[in-house]
């Protein structure tokens, strides 16, 4: 794979850092940004309350491609985080 081009676990957490920034926006399930908040005890930068740091990313992922991305296929996630065809063959 060339360097320019991030690995697809790479790509993800760079979204999932981005949606985290924004305050989880999602029209469809509004409250999830209050539910993942919820697991910090000072809000998004806060010390967890019940979950280790990766329980909480895992969890953030896992929404993330629910509810951002509408559960995607694999081929369709691809396409999302890959729009370039020559990218996805790399």
């Amino acid at each position: 794979m060339k360097d320019d081009i991030k690995h697809l676990h790479q790509l993800l957490a760079a979204k999932v850092d981005e949606w985290r920034a924004q305050h989880y926006p999602c029209e469809s399930f509004p409250a999830i940004a209050e539910i993942l908040d919820h697991a910090r005890i000072d809000g998004q930068d806060g010390q967890l309350r019940f979950l280790r740091h990766a329980q909480l990313v895992a969890l953030e992922t896992y929404w993330y491609l629910r509810l951002v991305l509408d559960t995607p296929t694999i081929p369709r996630l691809y396409e999302t985080l890959y729009p370039k065809l020559s990218d996805r063959l790399h």
